[in-house]
């Protein structure tokens, strides 16, 4: 929606009313943001009407609060010449502080790309294993959510990354402090008692001592 295809529907909307569907929520990303000033500037009066976002509906679905979430990030798949960390400094920041984390997974709609939450957690275990052995934390792979054939997923990050769901898309929640309420919601869903407790003992670790190596 950015470029020549927004101008379009920019001359469009100044001779009809225009509606652009998406999933989610729009305005909590930036390309939409810009897109409703744009309209704004060139004289179009804008109506919005929030969607359900995946950063309420991540939480509602795993039973982790919200209050405790730490800044989400954005998993891209590495290139030899682009293979950002900033995204894993914000998940190693959040783990230190006990903070949940919400993990968005790189798309590309035009090459029907869609990175997966396995592939995201093989990437994070790749980075947190560098300084500290993470195998034992808990990750959460949720698969088309808030769809009739959403599914959730609770596993070690060893074990996630070895779970191939080709339904997309996904996101993938690593935890940090579980409470006794949350760790109840977690096995309801399928986690177990030593599962909890393993990443109990991840966290309070990574709380002591981990920092993320350049």
């Amino acid at each position: 929606m950015e470029g020549k295809g927004f101008n379009k529907i920019i001359e469009l909307a100044k001779k009809q009313k225009v509606a652009i569907v998406i999933p989610g929520d729009p305005f909590l990303a930036t390309t939409h943001m810009t897109a409703k000033l744009d309209a704004e500037d060139a004289g179009i009066t804008t109506f919005y009407v929030p969607g359900i976002s995946i950063f309420v509906v991540a939480f509602s679905l795993t039973g982790l609060q919200i209050y405790k979430a730490g800044p989400p990030a954005t998993i891209l798949e590495p290139s030899p010449i682009y293979n950002p960390k900033s995204s894993y400094s914000k998940l190693i920041d959040n783990l230190k502080k006990g903070l949940h984390t919400l993990l968005l997974l790189d798309i590309d709609v035009e090459k029907n790309r869609f990175l997966s939450f396995s592939r995201a957690a093989e990437l994070v275990l790749a980075e947190l294993n560098r300084v500290t052995q993470a195998n034992n934390l808990i990750g959460i792979g949720i698969r088309r959510a808030n769809s009739f054939d959403q599914k959730i997923y609770i596993e070690s990050l060893a074990r996630l990354k070895d779970l191939h769901d080709r339904r997309f898309p996904q996101v993938l929640v690593i935890p940090g402090k579980i409470d006794p309420i949350e760790a109840k919601a977690l096995i309801n869903l399928g986690a177990n008692q030593k599962l909890v407790e393993s990443h109990a003992r991840t966290i309070e670790r990574i709380g002591r001592k981990i920092h993320l190596k350049s």
